[in-house]
């Protein structure tokens, strides 16, 4: 009985391994038009098991509960507990990120987005910013369709991805963020 039930937790942890090693398939779209709706999707195993939903907005709909507004001076309640980073954390959360995104690897991206913040300088400097983002970012299954509307505030399109993540991989970068908090600590 108890060979038996080594054995099964055995063959979990293998299963559970390959779950780790192997990658997820996650697909990603939202579009703002007629209705905003984002739906994301999960196929793990590399893609041979279907596609399961993770999130579709159009099928949430819970009550969103009212908030009561803080008065003026009012802390937050992380500033009242005197919790938030470290200093140092924001270099933490920078070299997290980018050690993340360097472990998503883009079957497809597509990008078809009009863009405005109201004031024609400051949609021109982000036009400047995204263009060059835009520029980095060509490879081969990536389309951006960026257009600035000087005249308005307004941001709708459609945005399409595919990536591929191994879970395995964010494990260290999420370690070494750990740590760094750790260090950089009270």
């Amino acid at each position: 009985m108890l060979a038996a039930l080594l054995w099964l937790v055995a063959l979990l942890a293998l299963a559970l391994l390959a779950l780790a090693l192997t990658p997820v398939h996650l697909s990603v779209m939202a579009q703002s038009e007629p209705r905003p709706r984002v739906r994301i999707g999960a196929a793990p195993l590399g893609g041979l098991v279907p596609a399961i939903p993770v999130y579709d907005s159009a099928r949430s709909k819970r009550p969103k509960e009212k908030k009561k507004p803080r008065q003026r001076g009012e802390k937050s309640a992380c500033r009242k507990a005197g919790k938030g980073l470290p200093a140092g954390g924001g270099r933490a959360v920078a070299r997290l990120l980018a050690e993340l995104f360097a472990q998503i690897r883009f079957d497809h991206l597509h990008v078809e987005a009009e863009y405005g913040l109201g004031d024609p300088a400051d949609t021109g400097q982000l036009f400047g910013w995204l263009t060059a983002l835009a520029q980095v970012a060509c490879r081969p299954g990536v389309s951006l369709a960026l257009r600035p509307d000087f005249g308005r505030a307004v941001l709708a399109g459609e945005f399409d991805a595919a990536v591929r993540i191994t879970p395995a991989t964010l494990l260290p970068p999420a370690l070494r963020f750990a740590w760094a908090l750790r260090r950089a600590g009270p």
